[in-house]
């Protein structure tokens, strides 16, 4: 995986989230970053969620970490709603 900061992480969202950091300072502490790392912490549930075959709390899980991703692309510059046509 990729060290940014003191966390170990792999992906490209981490990639993109840090990108917006000045050459030669940590990360840690960007916006994107901490979008990125709030986000990333919404995903467990959702699998929990789905393995243990409760439909209500995968619903829930997701609805969290869909608002979590809008937050995330916003902040990154990229279109918030899922839904528009970048993604098509």
């Amino acid at each position: 995986g990729l060290r940014v900061g003191t966390k170990e992480v792999s992906g490209c969202g981490i990639l993109l989230a840090s990108s917006f950091a000045k050459p030669g300072k940590p990360s840690d502490g960007l916006p994107s970053v901490k979008k990125y790392n709030a986000m990333a912490k919404t995903f467990d549930p959702i699998k929990s969620a789905g393995t243990k075959g409760d439909t209500k709390k995968a619903k829930a899980a997701w609805t969290n970490a869909s608002g979590a991703l809008s937050e995330f692309l916003e902040e990154v510059g990229l279109p918030a709603s899922l839904k528009d046509p970048l993604y098509n």
